[in-house]
C-alpha cells in the first residue's frame, strides 16, 4: 500500500499557535469580561485563567473564571468566550521551512488540511499564513458545532 495523500492540522503543527496567539487571546477574553463587568484587575483575572487551564483544561475557563470571582451574569462568560475565539488574527507566521516542505511534499501526495477551532478564526489564520495553495482541500471543524475533526478525517479518506 502506497501512501497518497497526508493530513496535516493546523495549530501548533504547522504555526505556533501557542506562542503567537494563545496568550494574546486569554488577555483579550479577560478585557472582554472586565468590559461586561468584572472588577479584578487584568493581571489578576490573567493569572488566575491560566491556573484554571492547568488545573481544569476539560472545562471552560470562562465559566471557572467567572464563578470564582463571584459572577454568574452569562453575558460576562460569553463575552469571554467570543473574545477567546475571535482573536484579532495578524502578524502570526508558519514555523520556520513549512512553506517549503509543503511545496516539495505536494509534488508527490495530495496534502489535506484538518482544523478546529472557531470558523472565521481557522479561516484568517489560513489565510494570513497563505497555505490554501498547499492543500488539495481544508476541513474546518467548527467548534460551535458538534461535528469535530473525525468527520473530517472519515471524508478524506474516502477520497
Amino acid at each position: 500500500m502506497s501512501v497518497k495523500a497526508l493530513i496535516f492540522d493546523l495549530d501548533d503543527t504547522l504555526m505556533d499557535t501557542h506562542g503567537q496567539l494563545v496568550y494574546r487571546a486569554h488577555k483579550e477574553a479577560c478585557i472582554a469580561m472586565q468590559e461586561e463587568g468584572v472588577q479584578e484587575s487584568l493581571p489578576t483575572l490573567l493569572e488566575r485563567r491560566l491556573q484554571f487551564l492547568q488545573t481544569n483544561p476539560k472545562e471552560d475557563v470562562n465559566t471557572l473564571l467567572a464563578h470564582y470571582f463571584g459572577y454568574q451574569e452569562p453575558r460576562i462568560i460569553q463575552a469571554g468566550f467570543e473574545a477567546y475565539y475571535n482573536t484579532e488574527i495578524k502578524d502570526i507566521s508558519p514555523f520556520p521551512g513549512v512553506p517549503e516542505l509543503l511545496h516539495e511534499l505536494q509534488k508527490n501526495f495530495k496534502l489535506f488540511l484538518v482544523t478546529s477551532g472557531s470558523y472565521p478564526t481557522q479561516k484568517k489564520k489560513v489565510q494570513v499564513l497563505q497555505l490554501e495553495p498547499f492543500f488539495e482541500e481544508i476541513y474546518y471543524s467548527d467548534i460551535h458545532n458538534s461535528l469535530g475533526k473525525q468527520t473530517a478525517f472519515q471524508e478524506v479518506i474516502t477520497q
